[in-house]
Protein backbone atom coordinates (compact mmCIF):
# COMPACT_ATOMS: atom_id res chain seq x y z
CA UNK A 1 0.00 0.00 0.00
CA UNK A 2 1.21 3.85 -0.73
CA UNK A 3 2.32 5.61 2.45
CA UNK A 4 2.52 9.64 2.65
CA UNK A 5 7.01 10.34 2.36
CA UNK A 6 7.16 13.60 3.28
CA UNK A 7 8.72 15.70 0.56
CA UNK A 8 6.74 13.85 -2.40
CA UNK A 9 3.55 14.48 -4.08
CA UNK A 10 1.57 11.81 -1.95
CA UNK A 11 2.23 13.75 1.08
CA UNK A 12 1.61 17.19 -0.07
CA UNK A 13 -1.39 16.03 -1.44
CA UNK A 14 -2.57 14.87 1.83
CA UNK A 15 -0.90 17.00 3.97
CA UNK A 16 -4.12 19.05 5.37
CA UNK A 17 -6.07 15.77 6.39
CA UNK A 18 -3.28 14.01 8.69
CA UNK A 19 -5.21 13.28 11.38
CA UNK A 20 -2.14 11.66 13.03
CA UNK A 21 1.01 12.45 12.56
CA UNK A 22 3.35 10.18 14.59
CA UNK A 23 6.38 11.04 16.10
CA UNK A 24 9.38 10.83 13.78
CA UNK A 25 11.60 9.21 16.76
CA UNK A 26 9.66 6.25 17.29
CA UNK A 27 7.87 5.62 14.35
CA UNK A 28 7.84 5.66 10.53
CA UNK A 29 5.91 7.54 7.36
CA UNK A 30 3.60 4.17 7.46
CA UNK A 31 2.15 5.30 10.97
CA UNK A 32 0.73 8.21 9.46
CA UNK A 33 -2.72 8.11 9.38
CA UNK A 34 -5.09 10.59 7.18
CA UNK A 35 -8.58 11.05 6.19
CA UNK A 36 -9.69 9.12 3.31
CA UNK A 37 -12.97 8.89 1.09
CA UNK A 38 -13.52 5.33 2.70
CA UNK A 39 -12.42 3.33 5.50
CA UNK A 40 -8.75 2.10 6.17
CA UNK A 41 -10.60 -1.82 6.20
CA UNK A 42 -11.99 -1.07 2.66
CA UNK A 43 -8.21 -0.27 1.12
CA UNK A 44 -7.05 -3.13 3.02
CA UNK A 45 -9.48 -5.53 1.41
CA UNK A 46 -8.67 -3.40 -2.39
CA UNK A 47 -5.08 -4.14 -1.66
CA UNK A 48 -5.59 -8.18 -0.79
CA UNK A 49 -7.89 -8.36 -3.77
CA UNK A 50 -5.69 -6.71 -5.87
CA UNK A 51 -2.63 -9.29 -4.36
CA UNK A 52 -5.00 -12.20 -4.77
CA UNK A 53 -6.14 -11.19 -9.02
CA UNK A 54 -2.49 -11.28 -9.71
CA UNK A 55 -1.46 -14.01 -8.53
CA UNK A 56 -4.63 -16.18 -9.83
CA UNK A 57 -3.41 -14.40 -13.19
CA UNK A 58 -0.14 -15.67 -12.71
CA UNK A 59 -1.36 -19.15 -11.77
CA UNK A 60 -3.31 -19.63 -14.13
CA UNK A 61 -1.18 -19.46 -16.88
CA UNK A 62 1.77 -21.43 -15.41
CA UNK A 63 2.42 -24.81 -17.35
CA UNK A 64 1.18 -26.92 -14.75
CA UNK A 65 -1.87 -25.27 -13.07
CA UNK A 66 -2.86 -26.01 -9.48
CA UNK A 67 -6.12 -25.67 -9.61
CA UNK A 68 -7.20 -25.83 -5.91
CA UNK A 69 -4.71 -22.92 -5.62
CA UNK A 70 -6.68 -21.21 -8.60
CA UNK A 71 -9.98 -21.52 -6.38
CA UNK A 72 -8.41 -20.24 -3.21
CA UNK A 73 -6.78 -17.26 -4.57
CA UNK A 74 -10.62 -16.77 -6.71
CA UNK A 75 -12.36 -17.29 -3.47
CA UNK A 76 -10.19 -14.89 -1.56
CA UNK A 77 -10.38 -12.38 -4.04
CA UNK A 78 -14.34 -12.58 -4.28
CA UNK A 79 -14.09 -12.44 -0.66
CA UNK A 80 -12.01 -9.51 -0.36
CA UNK A 81 -13.90 -7.73 -2.80
CA UNK A 82 -17.46 -8.35 -1.01
CA UNK A 83 -15.77 -6.85 2.06
CA UNK A 84 -14.74 -3.84 0.23
CA UNK A 85 -18.94 -3.03 -0.38
CA UNK A 86 -19.69 -3.47 3.13
CA UNK A 87 -16.53 -1.65 4.59
CA UNK A 88 -17.26 2.21 3.00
Amino acid sequence: MAYPIKGTSLYDEIENDIIVQPDWETSTDREIDFRRNYSRKYYDYAVSKVVNEVELHRESIRENKNRLKILKLKTKSVLAGAMMSISK
